[in-house]
């Protein structure tokens, strides 16, 4: 398996107040080389399509 087809991030949730109301937080950190990014809940999944791209289905190779 190349390394670019596996990653393993650690991921934080918890609740705040914002604007008056509670929301989920979340923190997402890569194991391998340690980077924190802290964001919204309803920005989780964005980020992770960002960082780890389309499924190969949608760049034309098959799963295994």
């Amino acid at each position: 398996m190349a390394e670019e087809d596996y990653v393993a991030y650690l991921l934080r949730l918890w609740k705040t107040v914002r604007d008056g109301r509670p929301a989920w937080q979340a923190s997402l950190e890569n194991t391998r080389t340690g980077e924190r990014v802290n964001l919204k809940l309803e920005d989780l999944i964005a980020l992770l399509r960002d960082r780890c791209g389309p499924p190969e289905s949608e760049q034309g190779g098959t799963r295994r």
